[in-house]
């Protein structure tokens, strides 16, 4: 005879009963989210810019360059100097790397020339900026702007906002204007339009100062090049007000030439338009606009909801545009708790609105969130420059692919590895957003609540994710034999670890019994906390043999108890 009564055999039977065990949980909801490369993710740092069939880098920590031609990582020469590069040119003669100079009274902005872009470096520009009377030196990714033919422009982007001018590839330079001062705060750099000719100059930072002044004539006789005070003239640099400019020369929106709607940092072409986003120094969500390159007109892409300035703006092959937004902020936090992520948006294929793909949580070391110096599709990947993003400094790789929602091994399912997967990734602090299930930008328990409640619907119990806890998932629980072991960290979501700490305990009994609806025989009961607790000495002592002096196993009793079938 079964030892169903020293055991209390009645009361376990009727939470023994088996089911049927389910495998497709997936709800099969598609939604883009960032997988990392198995292989190249984390392990260089510093992606700049696709040139002459390769990916090059340049390293801000250590100054050093590197190549990658699709398999290898090739090594390549250090920065002249104290360099550290910020921003990068890639002409068809020759890599033009920015980078500061020294320290304190001696910090200098310096730009370095390399034939071959790997190995030899040599300073061809090197000057004294300023940010309020202080030695600075700093650039965006539009400092450098190429025109072609050998000739560069070169934006300053300090108090001093000189541009610079060299028509033989980059190797002297002469300063064709300098604004009054106040005029402009500093210039965030020039987007050239090769296609029509047209240069988009930005600046920044207070509303008066920031705008889009547009130079349809750099060559002729009364271009840039050749009557540079003719254009500061029709940009309203002269003074400190910008009394002269003229607005047919300027991008705005809604009527306004200059405001925070047209404070921008990069711009990127796409069709017949050429797009910027707010770097805007208000707590408000920030916008993406775009110009038409003929006529000028400019419109609004979707309504209000970015979140940081968009620093980055990428055209991929796939004839993605990506959006990476910095939580850069001047007058005040952009919105609380999101200054922490770099956002990466995705504007749709209509190119009337856009979604947020992925949050990456910062570290930042300087005070000003993560930075966009490298955002760049190569080898059908996309590289992120990890500085201020990664622990390690290291850049992510990876795709932003379709996937099920809540499947994070890449098998198009939703399965208890995924589950568990999820809690390694917890318990190890870490923060892709592969794993950030609701998209908050955290890695945390939260996202096993979403992954269990809202994405498989089911309740913390369910050990073989059928849908509901009843008997079947007690008894397989207690069959891995994981209950109270020694062993760290080695139970799953099969073996009883439902509140995500690893193990297999008391704690994850009453925590599925008072977070979810125990179903036993046939009848779904809200457990008390009294009746948990009943149910947790029971099966604690069971998986055991502590106290009762039960001679049989859990396996006899799982075995005996399929003879009551489910009638109750």
């Amino acid at each position: 005879m079964c030892c169903w009564k020293s055991c209390w055999g009645r009361l376990f039977a009727f939470s023994c009963i088996l089911v049927a065990l389910g495998n497709d949980v997936s709800r099969a909801e598609k939604v883009i989210r960032w997988q990392p490369d198995p292989i190249l993710n984390q392990v260089r740092h510093g992606a700049q810019e696709m040139w002459n069939g390769m990916l090059w880098g340049v390293d801000f920590l250590d100054g050093k360059t590197w190549a990658f031609d699709g398999n290898t990582f090739l090594d390549g020469g250090r920065m002249p100097g104290p360099n550290r590069p910020l921003v990068s040119a890639y002409t068809d003669y020759g890599v033009f790397l920015m980078g500061p100079s020294g320290s304190g009274a001696n910090t200098k902005s310096e730009i370095v020339y390399s034939p071959d872009g790997f190995q030899d470096f040599t300073t061809v520009l090197s000057i004294v900026s300023e940010n309020k009377g202080v030695p600075y030196s700093a650039g965006l990714r539009r400092t450098l702007a190429d025109l072609g033919e050998g000739r560069m422009l070169y934006f300053e982007y300090s108090d001093n906002a000189r541009i610079f001018y060299s028509d033989n590839r980059g190797q002297d330079w002469r300063q064709i204007l300098q604004p009054f001062q106040g005029s402009i705060r500093h210039f965030h750099g020039g987007f050239y339009d090769q296609e029509y000719g047209k240069l988009y100059l930005m600046s920044g930072d207070a509303d008066r100062q920031a705008s889009i002044m547009v130079c349809d004539d750099l060559f002729g006789e009364n271009g840039l090049i050749q009557n540079p005070d003719l254009w500061a003239q029709r940009w309203g640099l002269n003074d400190l007000y910008r009394t002269t400019l003229e607005p047919q020369y300027f991008l705005g929106v809604d009527g306004v030439i200059r405001s925070q709607r047209t404070r921008s940092v990069d711009m990127e072409i796409d069709g017949d338009y050429v797009y910027w986003g707010e770097d805007a120094g208000f707590d408000e969500r920030q916008s993406i606009y775009r110009a038409h390159r003929v006529t000028g007109e400019v419109s609004r892409v979707g309504l209000p909801g970015m979140v940081g300035g968009p620093w980055r703006i990428l055209h991929t092959a796939d004839d993605d545009l990506l959006v990476f937004n910095a939580s850069i902020h001047f007058n005040g936090q952009l919105e609380r708790g999101m200054d922490e992520f770099v956002h990466i948006y995705q504007i749709n294929d209509d190119r009337n609105d856009y979604s947020e793909l992925a949050r990456f949580l910062t570290r930042s070391t300087t005070g000003t969130g993560a930075n966009a110096y490298g955002f760049v599709d190569a080898f059908d990947r996309i590289w992120i420059n990890g500085y201020n993003v990664t622990n390690r400094n290291l850049d992510l790789v990876g795709k932003f692919v379709e996937i099920t929602l809540g499947d994070v091994n890449g098998d198009d399912q939703v399965t208890i590895e995924d589950i568990d997967s999820l809690t390694s990734h917890i318990l190890a602090n870490g923060s892709l957003p592969v794993f950030d299930m609701d998209l908050s930008g955290y890695v945390d328990q939260t996202d096993r609540q979403f992954w269990v409640q809202q994405i498989v619907g089911t309740t913390f119990g369910d050990a073989n994710l059928d849908g509901q806890f009843d008997s079947s998932d007690l008894v397989r629980v207690f069959e891995y034999g994981q209950y109270e072991d020694a062993l760290l960290r080695n139970s799953g979501w099969a073996a009883g670890d439902w509140n995500g700490d690893g193990e297999f305990t008391s704690t994850d009994l009453t925590y599925a019994f008072q977070s979810g609806q125990y179903e036993a025989a046939g009848k779904l009961l809200a457990v008390p906390e009294p009746t948990a607790s009943l149910f947790v000495l029971l099966l604690a002592a069971l998986a055991t043999g502590r106290r009762l002096n039960c001679k049989c196993s859990i396996s006899s009793c799982h075995r005996e108890s399929t003879k009551f079938g489910r009638s109750g």
